[in-house]
């Protein structure tokens, strides 16, 4: 008689172990600070669209060298390329509308002001990033190891509104510039894959987990967005004659580090124009 409630026992743990077997397997967290933890706060923040914090994060890893270095990298310069694309995309709309509302331009012009200095950060970190990265890895096919950023490709209303002269409260404004640089991260994620503004087609590249793109193609991309935001700096913007030189230059360098096509002929002669009126700014 005294037997039975033993085995009742260790068949009731039996059964527990057997319900329960995930506890002991569970994946442990990445230990904060580390790599692995910025990592996948960036790949969390990411999927919340917070792509400003997704930058943060990468920076922390690309302080050191680590085994998420290669691929931070690579983020780290489509969601900077695409943040700096953003904040001029909207800051160019609000410079519109200072015009097309000459009666009430200050609160137009102050915002994009404000907007051009935010460009300002994040191309500066960029082409910071890109002269790290394009020394250090010459590999012929580069991994893309990044979720796709899944938001909204559909205009923003706001800039639309911007470009008008309409004055926007500040929370709409603040709600434009977030989808505003969703949308140009995901414009800048379809060209760092070489599929220009096709956002059909990168996702399908994305669903096969790791992408892997042709390094030509992304130095080409990256020398575009380069001297795109170069005109950040032009007489009629941030007024930078110095710091232009340093983004068409970057531009130059890498555009002449890969094989010539017409597209990369064509964009090889405007970064050559837009040297000759930076040295003589």
């Amino acid at each position: 008689n005294t037997v039975r409630p033993v085995h009742l026992l260790s068949a009731v743990a039996v059964g527990i172990v057997i319900l329960f077997p995930s506890c002991s397997s569970k994946p442990k967290a990445p230990q904060k600070g580390t790599p692995a933890f910025y990592w996948q706060a960036a790949t969390e923040t990411s999927a919340a669209g917070d792509f400003v914090k997704t930058s943060e994060h990468l920076s922390k890893i690309l302080k050191d060298e680590n085994e998420f270095t290669a691929k931070a990298y690579i983020w780290k310069l489509v969601v900077g390329s695409g943040l700096a694309k953003g904040y001029m995309e909207y800051a160019d709309a609000f410079d519109l509308g200072a015009r097309n509302n000459k009666a009430n331009q200050m609160p137009l012009r102050r915002q994009a002001s404000d907007l051009r200095t935010m460009a300002n950060a994040a191309a500066l970190e960029t082409v910071e990033y890109f002269v790290k990265f394009k020394d250090k890895y010459k590999d012929p096919e580069l991994v893309f190891a990044f979720p796709y950023p899944n938001v909204s490709p559909s205009p923003v209303p706001q800039i639309s509104k911007a470009g008008q002269g309409l004055l926007m409260p500040a929370e709409e404004i603040e709600l434009g510039m977030k989808n505003v640089l969703k949308r140009a991260v995901l414009m800048a994620t379809c060209g760092a894959v070489g599929a220009k503004e096709d956002v059909a087609k990168t996702q399908a590249l994305f669903k096969s987990g790791e992408v892997k793109v042709p390094r030509n193609v992304f130095i080409e991309y990256m020398a575009k967005a380069l001297y795109d935001q170069a005109q950040l700096y032009s007489e009629l913007k941030m007024n930078n004659p110095d710091r232009m030189k340093i983004f068409l230059t970057q531009a130059q360098e890498a555009i002449k580090s890969i094989p010539e096509t017409k597209d990369t002929k064509e964009l090889a002669k405007k970064i050559e124009e837009g040297l000759k009126r930076a040295k003589k700014g």
